[in-house]
This record gives structure tokens, sequence and C-alpha cells, in this order.
């Protein structure tokens, strides 16, 4: 995602860093937090199953700019960027295939998260995806391994 959408300057694992004054403290904004809500599992043959997952990215904005309606174009336009910078996040996501290892993400949701007690401007994006698991059947067994990395920039 920071090849395709650089504006984004911080991107973890969403543990609750928006509810606790430390950990957001540590976050750049604009910041997307990734979390896997839930998996549903249904069986396939012998042990192995089929998992369908959601993927929430929530996108995190320190205000920019005022977008009432007696506010100058350019100061608008500056304060609904955010929806810019959405966009690229769901044109870097939608069809993401993880080399093979599930279906393409989809797009299932986007929704807005109004958080006033923080100030933030905050949209969530859930996409979904699905994936054959066969860690029980040895013979057939693939190991996968999600690692999250970034830095945090001034």
């Amino acid at each position: 995602m920071m090849e395709n959408v650089p504006e984004i300057r911080f991107i973890d694992q969403n543990i609750g860093q928006l509810g606790f004054d430390e950990y957001r403290a540590m976050v750049s904004f604009p910041a997307a937090l990734v979390d896997f809500p839930s998996t549903s599992f249904s069986a396939l043959s012998g042990n192995a199953q089929l998992g369908i997952s959601l993927i929430e990215i929530t996108l995190v904005f320190a205000p920019y700019s005022q977008t009432y309606q007696m506010a100058p174009d350019n100061v608008k336009d500056l304060g609904l960027q955010y929806f810019e910078i959405e966009q690229k996040v769901f044109a870097a996501l939608q069809g993401w295939d993880c080399e093979g290892l599930c279906t393409p993400l989809v797009r299932t949701q986007a929704q807005s998260q109004n958080n006033n007690d923080i100030g933030m401007r905050v949209r969530k994006l859930t996409f979904s995806t699905s994936f054959e698991d066969y860690t029980l059947d040895h013979d057939e067994y693939r190991e996968v391994e999600f690692r999250f990395s970034g830095d945090i920039i001034p």
C-alpha cells in the first residue's frame, strides 16, 4: 500500500491505538490500521476448510481544513482530500490476492466513524477474501506468514 498510496504515513495492525492517548501519540497521520475482525469457516474434504475473511482498513486523518458551506473552495478541497486518499487505498487493495494465497480482495463496505472525542476523521474500508486451509492435511500443508512493517515518519 505504501508504494501506491505514499500519502499514508503509518501502517500497523489495529490494536486500539485511537483509544489511548499514549498510543495515538506514536501514530503519524494519515494512518492505516489493519484488522481481521472475523473469519467464518466451512468444511471442504478431509480436514480442509474454506475460510471467508473480512479485512478492515481503518484510515485515520488529522483534520486538515474546514468544509463548511461558506469556506472558500480551495479550503474545502483541502478539507475533503481524505476522500482522494481513500480512493487510492481502495485502488491499491481491490483485486489484490496475496500472491495467490487467497481470492482477490473485494471491497464490501466503506463507512465513516465519527470520533469527535479524539478530533480525527476516521473512515473504515472493509474487504472480503476467501482461502482454503489445508494445514491439518499435512501433505497439502503450505505455511503462511503475515508481516506488518513500517516506520513512523515524523
